[in-house]
């Protein structure tokens, strides 16, 4: 389809799209991708700085709490076997690089995407569920923009059902597998829990989808806007061609048929010159004058 930002010279001349900044968007795709990535990858290396503060300065937090030794040493164990050990540590380094590479390749890719990152939701990630949440709504909001409506439902069907194994084995919090290997956690007894997490995670990606839905119609009904006009265009253009090939053709056959008439003239004239030569020379002078006009 034709580009909604693209300004068309010419007599049928598209109106140029309001906004510099959204201009500039449109025209640098690759920017924009790129500026997403690094704004993710800032925001992790942020919340995994936290992580570090706060496994580092643990004690002090604890003190400041109040809580007893032992409780301040079961604590500290539970920070530095939840998300710092350094073989987890590099699980959490691959995440990231994952879902930055989701995020790059969301024009391509967006419902792989989306599965991707609800999957790893399931890893206990700490502060990264932050980054990682606000991609997946970035996600889901690309999946109907370039893959259209049906994909769109899609997507966010597995999203759901995702959200709702994440909630049930985990009572929406920390995460199913971590460092010590499968850590699930016991169901949540109350089933109104359940339903108010279940509903509060569909919420929240239904209304993504929404305006992804209505971005992505808005976008697909200029685009087809844009090659009509282009299309009508054309066909001007052709039927211009037609009108001025059909006059060429009706002007050589007048000239064809005038040529022809007069050169009938001037062979009957030379004739009619040729036989009264000799007799009449005057009325053959005045034949041949005639056939010279």
């Amino acid at each position: 389809m034709s580009n909604p930002n693209e300004y068309t010279p010419g007599e049928l001349a598209l109106p140029r799209p309001p906004g510099v900044f959204r201009r500039w968007l449109t025209a640098h795709p690759r920017a924009v991708d790129w500026v997403i990535v690094a704004t993710y990858l800032f925001g992790s290396a942020v919340m995994l700085l936290i992580m570090v503060v706060f496994l580092l300065n643990v004690d002090a937090f604890l003190a400041v709490e109040g809580d007893t030794p032992d409780d301040a040493e079961f604590s500290q164990a539970l920070v530095k076997a939840g998300h710092l050990t350094f073989g987890w540590g590099a699980v959490m380094l691959l995440s990231v690089a994952l879902v930055a590479a989701a995020l790059l390749y969301r024009r391509r890719y967006p419902v792989v995407g989306v599965v991707l990152v609800s999957l790893l939701m399931y890893l206990d990630l700490g502060l990264l569920v932050v980054g990682n949440t606000v991609a997946l709504a970035l996600l889901m909001f690309a999946v109907p923009g370039y893959r259209g409506v049906k994909a769109g439902w899609l997507a966010f069907a597995a999203a759901v059902l995702l959200a709702i194994g994440y909630s049930v084995l985990t009572n929406g919090m920390g995460g199913v597998v971590g460092p010590e290997g499968i850590a699930v956690t016991a169901p949540s007894e109350s089933v109104t829990d359940l339903v108010i997490a279940t509903g509060f995670n569909s919420a929240w990606l239904l209304a993504v989808l929404m305006v992804g839905l209505n971005v992505g119609n808005r976008k697909r009904y200029v685009e087809a806007l844009i090659d009509r006009a282009h299309q009508l265009a054309r066909e001007r253009e052709q039927r211009a061609q037609l009108a001025a090939a059909a006059e060429r053709n009706r002007i050589a056959r007048e000239m064809h048929d005038i040529v022809a008439h007069s050169l009938s003239v001037v062979v009957t004239l030379s004739e009619a010159a040729s036989v009264a030569i000799d007799t009449q020379p005057q009325a053959a002078k005045s034949a041949m004058q005639r056939a010279s006009d």
